[in-house]
């Protein structure tokens, strides 16, 4: 425990990043005279603690002035260059098409130092995670402050076997500090890498209604809730949930209400990495909506294009204080 102590200790003082020691106040006025990038720890739950206001603000601006549709007017519209026009879903359940993505819900975000963790595989393994060298020296303070409990958590749900994110996430962050649980309807337990702190199980993530449905099936997989996850594991009196991955082949949509809801019993998910299969005209917008309605900002927006019709997306977000999206004054 000594060394680990004395290892944390070390990550802390060689960082590269400003630690202010300066006293933190809530106006404005007072951030930016007295510490200079106040505003960003606080808006980004501390996050990033070393942006300056002014650049901080210009950030702000640009996610305040970006469009997310081809067309602002009708946001259903999207863009065909083999057609050669614009085209409108003809009904609420049409699959949407692979050139959908390109018209719509480009990254509105910039992480000077995001990641793709994973390597250069396919994209059901790596995923683009934001500054985790920032998630790297916040989980070591976190440690350092109650040995007992562990400086991150990663969730990474809808495995298939393949454990490329979650190991090469242990590799950067340090199998000592963070702490990963994997989750799949499947047994892969025997795949996972051995000696590293990642723990597998043996359930799929669903609503509350599916759940109970799948559940009360003889012999089905076995579903849970985020609520009855975060809970089971002992998670619910945690602030966050620092990096929540997941690949679960449509239950996208039936789930993120869970994920960004105002629940104020369940940890702030403050990465999200979703991979997005087969949108639909009925429920596309709402999805990609419902993350800006709910303080995400979009920072990495990448196609898979193994999928077949090129029909999946991944996507990358970060949780900000809702105070981030009322428009400043550029400075």
């Amino acid at each position: 425990m000594i060394a680990l102590v004395e290892l944390i200790k070390t990550i802390i003082k060689t960082s590269s990043l400003n630690i202010p020691n300066t006293t933190t106040t809530t106006t404005r006025h007072s951030m930016t005279t007295m510490d200079p990038f106040a505003l960003a720890k606080k808006q980004s739950f501390g996050f990033f603690d070393d942006i300056s206001t002014a650049k901080w603000n210009k950030l702000r601006d640009l996610v305040a002035h970006h469009q997310d549709h081809f067309d602002m007017n009708d946001p259903s519209v999207y863009q065909s260059a083999s057609i050669g026009r614009n085209i409108k879903p003809p009904a609420d359940d049409f699959r949407l098409p692979a050139v959908w993505f390109q018209s719509h819900y480009e990254p509105n975000f910039s992480c000077m130092f995001k990641v793709r963790v994973g390597g250069n595989g396919n994209g059901d393994g790596p995923k683009w995670v934001c500054d985790p060298h920032r998630l790297k020296i916040i989980s070591a303070e976190r440690k350092l402050k109650n040995p007992t409990r562990p400086g991150c958590i990663i969730y990474s749900v809808g495995s298939c076997g393949d454990f490329s994110f979650e190991e090469a996430l242990q590799n950067l962050l340090g199998k000592d500090t963070c702490e990963i649980h994997t989750f799949d309807m499947d047994d892969f337990e025997d795949v996972m890498p051995k000696d590293m702190n990642i723990h597998f199980h043996k359930w799929g993530l669903a609503n509350e209604a599916t759940s109970k449905k799948e559940n009360d099936k003889k012999g089905a997989h076995i579903f849970k809730t985020l609520k009855e996850t975060v809970k089971e594991l002992g998670h619910d009196d945690l602030p966050a949930i620092d990096i929540f991955k997941i690949d679960c082949e449509g239950c996208e949509f039936t789930t993120q209400a869970d994920w960004i809801g105002s629940d104020d019993t369940m940890p702030m998910l403050q990465q999200i990495l979703v991979e997005v299969h087969y949108p639909k005209a009925n429920n596309a917008n709402n999805f990609f909506d419902g993350f800006k309605n709910a303080g995400y900002v979009s920072f990495s927006k990448e196609h898979n294009i193994q999928i077949p019709g090129l029909s999946a997306s991944e996507h990358s977000f970060l949780k900000l204080d809702k105070e981030f999206f009322q428009v400043p004054a550029v400075g």
